[in-house]
C-alpha cells in the first residue's frame, strides 16, 4: 500500500504545477501536516501501547485463520465466513516474528499499529487531494471554502478521533483496514473529480485494486465499490 501511495502521489505532483505564492503555501501545510502527522503517530502508538494484550473471540479468529494460511492448512484458512486480507497480515506477523505466547497478542496490535499508519497515509492522500480541489475551485472563480491549514487541522483531528476511539486500535479486527481503503478510493475519486477529462486509465486502474483490497478485507466493500465507481464515473 506504501508502493501506492507514493505512485499516486507522484502522479499527482506532475500534474499539479503551482505559482511561486503556492509553493509557499504548500511548504506551511507540508509543515503543518508533518506536525499532525507526529501527534497521531504518537497517539496511535500509546493506544496500541496500552491495550496490547486485549484480545476478542474475533481477534483469536482471525490468528488462528492467520496461522492456518502460512502453514499451508486451507481447509481451516478458506471459509465464507472471515475475509482473508487481515488475517494474511497477522498470519506473516506471526511466522516472522515468532513471539512467544506472552507476546502473540502484542504481535496482533503490532500489526494493528502498522496498518493505522497506512490509514494514516490514506488519509493523508485524501486530505491532500481535496486541497487541490478546492484550489483549482477557487482558481477557477468558484467558492473558496476553508483555508488548507483549517482542513489540515480539523481532517487530522477527525481522523484520530475516529481511528482511535470509534475504530480503536484495542480491538483484533479489519476496521481498520477497511478505512484505509475507504480513505484511500476516496482520495483517487476526488482525483478523478478534479482532473476530470485528464484521469486517464491508470486512475481508476487504480482505484479498482484498492476497491479489491477493500474488499478482502471486509466484505461490507463489495456494494460499497459500486458507489466509489459510480461517483468516479460520473464525474
Amino acid at each position: 500500500m506504501i508502493n501506492t501511495l507514493e505512485m499516486i502521489e507522484e502522479t499527482g505532483e506532475r500534474r499539479a504545477p503551482i505559482s511561486a505564492g503556492g509553493t509557499i503555501e504548500t511548504r506551511r501545510l507540508r509543515r503543518l501536516e508533518v506536525v499532525c502527522w507526529v501527534i497521531a503517530l504518537m497517539l496511535g502508538l500509546l493506544h496500541a501501547w496500552a491495550s496490547r494484550h486485549n484480545m476478542d473471540g474475533d481477534g483469536i479468529s482471525y490468528l488462528d485463520m492467520g496461522e492456518a494460511y502460512w502453514r499451508g492448512d486451507w481447509r481451516m484458512a478458506v471459509n465464507g465466513y472471515w475475509s482473508p486480507l487481515y488475517s494474511w497480515l497477522l498470519g506473516a506477523a506471526l511466522f516472522f516474528l515468532r513471539p512467544s505466547s506472552y507476546w502473540e497478542f502484542a504481535a496482533a496490535h503490532l500489526v494493528n499499529l502498522l496498518v493505522y499508519v497506512a490509514a494514516l497515509g490514506s488519509f493523508a492522500f485524501f486530505l491532500r487531494e481535496m486541497i487541490r480541489y478546492q484550489q483549482s475551485r477557487a482558481a477557477g472563480g468558484g467558492w473558496t471554502g476553508l483555508p488548507g491549514w483549517a482542513w489540515v487541522v480539523v481532517g487530522y483531528a477527525l481522523f484520530v478521533w475516529s481511528s482511535l476511539e470509534l475504530i480503536t486500535l484495542r480491538y483484533v479486527t479489519p476496521d481498520m483496514c477497511v478505512a484505509a481503503c475507504v480513505y484511500l478510493a476516496a482520495g483517487l475519486v476526488v482525483r478523478i473529480r478534479r482532473e476530470r477529462e485528464l484521469a486517464g486509465s491508470r486512475t481508476f486502474a487504480l482505484l479498482g485494486l484498492v476497491l479489491g483490497l477493500g474488499y478482502l478485507a471486509k466484505a461490507a466493500m463489495f456494494p460499497l465499490s459500486f458507489v466509489f465507481l459510480g461517483v468516479g464515473w460520473s464525474a
